[in-house]
């Protein structure tokens, strides 16, 4: 999944906005997204629910 998409679905899902996105690092098998605390808090609550019929998979670093 492109970072783009994800940054859509977290808009949509849990109302966060690009202005709240820091810097991101796209690895082979993960994408990493700097968020203020507050952003991280909302798409933390997206952990387990699907999208296009796979679990979404969150982790605070």
């Amino acid at each position: 999944m492109r970072a783009v998409s994800l940054i859509d679905l977290f808009k949509k899902e849990a109302d966060l906005y690009s202005g709240n996105v820091g810097d991101i690092t796209i690895g082979d098998k993960k994408t990493v997204f700097q968020l203020n605390k507050g952003a991280s808090n909302r798409i933390l609550q997206l952990e387990g629910k699907k999208y296009k019929n796979k679990s979404i998979k969150l982790r605070k670093l």
